[in-house]
This record gives structure tokens, sequence and C-alpha cells, in this order.
């Protein structure tokens, strides 16, 4: 028979919405039968589960609650903490979880004489890189060095992220180029940056240099160049792709996306039916994206009964598809599956 420690850790993992944590959190608390260790090895893991939830921001205020409960947090509660106050959007009308939580709970670490480690600081990072805020950005490496992370994989992706995000190129590629060891994050986190900045041809220099590449670069590598301007070199790196990745990496609705977007740019009706093709045959044809993305690229190639055709063969429809099959319906006229010629706008 498990023990009501277990039973109890098992409900934490399972929780689906706030009220079933409260009940969680009253029988940790009021429970005779837990040892005080048990009562604070299950709160620090009821503080873990409600401030990683992503099921409503309701868990993480929980969460927030249950943190200044705590008489005496340690790192791994603070990390904790710190995480979710990073992670959560939260409105500015929110006093639990105010401004730019994390920076604050930092310092109040500090204040307890606890030093980070290595957890801490990619989760600072991760936030200074969504306000896109480079100088509280450049204080936290600061801090990275004067407590000896600055060798760790993981700070220096999140780092390498954050200076590409806010703009600091120089910054990441020196921060790039002086690490001991890099990963695929760390080369798919430059390349972005280069991506993001216009610089196309030294993200092509750094991707030819890679020797592992996942499916996050071969779509960072092909969106990019698609809105760079330069959809006939994305093709190419989309054929490159399934000749040199095989079975290792499969293309996903965003690489089909633009793909489809290079062969609408480019009148590639050819290209574009092959894709099609390809997408029948792997199920994703029905996915949303994929066929807004089918419609807009057939409009734009001149097929606007194909386009149609498209449209009315997707299960769901977004804003996005109604304006994608509007957009075509500028007079087209189209055949309809019962033979009939009409314009496009007449079934809107």
């Amino acid at each position: 028979m498990p023990s009501l420690r277990s039973t109890l850790l098992h409900l934490l993992e399972e929780f689906k919405n706030i009220r079933e944590l409260k009940k969680i959190h009253t029988q940790i608390i009021k429970s005779p039968f837990l040892s005080t260790d048990d009562q604070a090895f299950l709160i620090t893991r009821l503080l873990f589960f409600s401030a990683i939830s992503d099921s409503d921001s309701g868990s993480h205020r929980y969460a927030a609650h249950v943190f200044r409960a705590i008489k005496d947090p340690n790192l791994y509660v603070y990390n904790v903490m710190i995480r979710a106050y990073a992670c959560t959007k939260i409105s500015s009308e929110d006093e639990t979880l105010s401004s730019f939580g994390s920076l604050l709970l930092y310092k109040q670490m500090l204040c307890d004489g606890i030093s980070p480690n290595c957890l801490t600081f990619p989760f600072l990072v991760k936030e200074c890189t969504s306000r896109s805020d480079g100088g509280t950005g450049r204080s936290f490496h600061a801090q990275v060095v004067k407590y000896g992370l600055d060798n760790d994989v993981f700070v220096q992706n999140s780092l390498i992220g954050m200076y590409s995000a806010c703009g600091f190129l120089n910054s990441a590629r020196t921060l790039f180029d002086e690490m001991l060891e890099r990963d695929v994050v760390s080369w798919n986190s430059m390349i972005k940056g280069y991506l993001r900045s216009g610089n196309l041809d030294e993200a092509l220099n750094l991707f030819g240099k890679m020797n592992m590449r996942n499916i996050i670069t071969w779509n960072s590598m092909i969106t990019g160049f698609v809105q760079g301007g330069r959809p006939k070199e994305a093709l190419e790196l989309f054929h490159e792709m399934q000749i040199t990745s095989g079975d290792m990496v499969k293309p996903d609705k965003i690489t089909i996306a633009s793909v489809l977007a290079a062969c609408a740019h480019l009148g590639a009706i050819d290209h574009g039916i092959w894709v099609h093709a390809y997408l029948r045959r792997s199920g994703l044809e029905s996915d949303v994206v994929i066929g807004t993305a089918l419609v807009d690229m057939y409009g734009k190639c001149g097929c606007a009964d194909k386009a149609y055709e498209v449209f009315q063969e997707m299960p769901n429809k977004d804003t996005l598809a109604w304006t994608a099959m509007i957009s075509v319906s500028g007079g087209s006229r189209i055949v309809t599956p019962w033979g009939h010629s009409v314009k496009v706008r007449n079934f809107f």
C-alpha cells in the first residue's frame, strides 16, 4: 500500500486546476500522519508543480503565495520561483507577480546569502530577452562571470540568445567564438541572430560549418531566407534538408508553410504541387496553417480553382485562412466541383 507521502506526490503530479491544488495543499499542512520532513518535501514539490504549470496564471499566483509562506527558502526553491516569474506572461495589473519579478527574487536570494548556480541565470536572462532589455542582460552576464559560471553551456546559450535578440550581435558572436564546447542550441541561437538582423550570408556561413542540424536549424534557415527575400535559396535549402537529413529530421508544418511561401513568391507551381502531394502522403494537409499556406500559394500562382478546392477541404478555417481565400477572390473565376464557372467572391 502506497504511503500518504507517495499518494499526495502523485496527486500533485496529476492536478488539473487551482481548486485541486488547494485541496492537496490543505491535506499536506493539516495531515497528522506526515512528518515535518515529509511536509517540507511535499510543500517544495507543490511549489514546483504549481510554478511550472501552464494551466492558468492562477497556479503561478498560488506558487507565489506558497513561496511567501516558506520560512527559509533554499537555492532550489528560489530557482523554481525565478523560472515561474520569467516564463509567465502576467498582466501589469497583477500585483502578486509584479513586473520583472525574477530580478527582485534574485536580489532577495543574494540578500539571504544564497549564491546562484547554472540553473539560476538562464531564466533571468530569458526575461531580459523577452523584454529586449540588453542592459540588464549585460549586468547578469557580469554576475555569471563573478560566480564562475561563464563556461556552462546552458548559461552561455541563454546569453547568446539574449544578445542576439537584443541586437548585440558582436557580443553574441564574441561569446560564441570563446565557447569551449558548443551544442546545437549555441549554433541555432547565433544563426537566428544573423537571420533576424538580415545578415543572411553570415547565417549561411555558420550553417555550413554545423555538424549536427535539427528541425529548428532548418526551419530557421528556410524561413529566414523566405522572409529575407531569397526564396529560391530557401527551396534549395529544403532540397538539401531532404537529401542530407534523410529520416533523422522530418519537415514539420513550419517547414512546409515556409516552403509554400517560397513557391508563392517565385510562382513555382510545379514545386508547390509536389509539396501538396507530399502533404497528402504525410497527413499534414488538414492542418489550418498548412491549408492557409496552400491557399495562398495556389492563389499567387494563378490557380484560384485549386486554392478554392483546398479551402473547401479544410476542416477548420481561422481568420487567416478566410483572409487568404478572400485575397485570391479578387475577381477570379473558378470551376467548382460541380462544373460551374463562377467568381470566387460569390462564395463569401
